[in-house]
């Protein structure tokens, strides 16, 4: 099924059935981001927190390394959306 295309309940159970096999994390990113193209996206984020869920542990993205230098150059961390819900 080509995602965006049904009823929103036909993609999210589609997402599901992508991540229902047993994958480690680098299959994981990968299914993620064939999903974020496959919705019109560039790039994904990722990040988790500590196992107490209080401290942002670990970021993952697979934005280009010029975008990243360009970002944090720019300081947009402050305003980022996904940065807040982590924090």
């Amino acid at each position: 099924m080509a995602l965006g295309v049904g009823s929103f309940e036909d993609v999210l159970g589609e997402i599901n059935s992508r991540f229902r096999v047993e994958n480690n994390s680098q299959d994981n990113l990968e299914i993620a981001q064939d999903i974020v193209y496959d919705l019109g996206g560039n790039a994904v984020n990722f990040g988790g927190t500590t196992s107490t869920g209080d401290q942002p542990a670990w970021g993952l993205s697979s934005m280009t390394k010029t975008w990243l230098k360009r970002y944090e150059a720019k300081e947009y961390h402050l305003v980022d959306p996904f940065i807040s819900a982590l924090l």
